[in-house]
């Protein structure tokens, strides 16, 4: 039985940090804006449906008692939780570049419906996984759709992690230098993660699992590192006789 929920014991796990994610931005920015189209609340959302990705991976093997037809069904609807976490970040990189709102949402609709129809695809020619001695699920999917599946997917945190990183301020202070290089780095490793999506053997599972935990813990420590407060500046000095200048 060991081997059979080491790869559900991780999914659990991530979900379950991925939730700590979401409650740790709800919570660090709740007092500011959570407007519809605020960031903050676009990133909780992704950490809401991430952590609904990682229990469609793990869940079914509980529920339905290592059922491998369950599992790859599981599998399909977690897919289509990626692509519902992918959108509030797009949404996010998209007004980055100044995108129109009407823009965004039309870039979003036909997004969700590449993901609708790889999901479909994934259905139509629904395969079963297979549990390694080890303990990892292999999940086997149509090669080509998982391939297609896997670019779409590392596209948006690669452009996201390059965005981080060349729009960067040159005036901010070393606690934020810090912060945004986390969150560039998690979004690189994010991309080399989505190798998950296409793995046809346990090295690829592996690798995915260890990129995909280290680009979580990056992103949440990211947003738990407290805000740098700045210094006031205090006005100058007047001096006996002398007029005093605001300027």
């Amino acid at each position: 039985m060991y081997g059979y929920m080491l790869s559900v014991m991780l999914h659990l796990i991530l979900a379950l940090l991925t939730t700590i994610g979401a409650f740790g931005v709800f919570l660090y920015w709740r007092k500011e804006d959570f407007s519809k189209h605020s960031p903050r609340r676009n990133i909780m959302i992704f950490f809401i449906f991430f952590t609904f990705y990682h229990l469609s991976l793990s869940l079914p093997y509980l529920f339905f008692g290592g059922n491998l037809k369950a599992m790859a069904i599981g599998y399909n609807f977690g897919i289509f939780f990626l692509f519902l976490m992918s959108v509030p970040m797009m949404s996010i990189l998209l007004r980055i570049y100044d995108f129109a709102p009407e823009k965004i949402k039309n870039i979003n609709l036909g997004f969700l419906a590449i993901g609708f129809l790889i999901v479909a695809g994934l259905f139509l020619d629904l395969h079963l996984p297979v549990i390694d001695k080890t303990g990892f699920i292999i999940w086997k999917v149509n090669p080509v759709l998982g391939i297609i599946n896997a670019v779409v997917i590392a596209f948006l945190p690669f452009i996201f992690g390059f965005s981080f990183w060349r729009n960067r301020p040159s005036n901010i202070g070393w606690v934020e230098r810090i912060k945004l290089s986390l969150l560039s780095s998690g979004s690189f490793i994010f991309s080399l993660a989505c190798v998950y999506f296409a793995a046809q053997n346990l090295l690829m599972v592996i690798s995915a699992f260890v990129f995909v935990t280290l680009g979580v813990l990056f992103w949440i420590i990211a947003f738990f590192i407290p805000k740098q407060e700045t210094a006031p500046v205090s006005p100058p000095k007047q001096r006996d006789g002398e007029p005093f200048d605001a300027a």
